[in-house]
């Protein structure tokens, strides 16, 4: 898996409480939605998605949903998991923005590049 610079890796305990968390909630093998494999590996590193109020800009650092992704070994198909149900609040809260790969500042979307 492809991890920018300086993005936060777990440590072994992070690691085994989200794969741990994450487990328990769904069935032993979980079949990948888009190939139907069962081959799954955690992102190192937390997603952030932004909420925002208005649909022509989104806040990065503000309100959202602090998650972890898992990916498909053989598409690459990802799931993501909030944090937050999976009662794990206290591994984002813990980490710096810059530790965690979140972007700092904002950015404007274009909604005519979207497909």
């Amino acid at each position: 898996m492809l991890v920018r610079p300086g993005l936060r890796k777990f440590s072994t305990d992070q690691e085994q409480r989200i794969i741990g968390a994450i487990q328990s909630r769904l069935p032993a093998k979980l079949g990948c939605s888009a190939c139907t494999h069962t081959q799954w590996t955690l992102a190192d590193g937390f997603v952030f998605l932004s909420l925002s109020d208005s649909p022509g800009s989104i806040p990065i650092g503000g309100n959202g949903l602090p998650s972890v992704a898992l990916t498909c070994k053989n598409c690459g198909n990802t799931l993501l998991f909030n944090l937050i149900v999976l009662g794990l609040r206290d591994l984002w809260e813990s980490a710096a923005p810059e530790k965690a790969g979140m972007p700092q500042g904002g950015f404007e979307m274009n909604p005519s590049r979207w497909f």
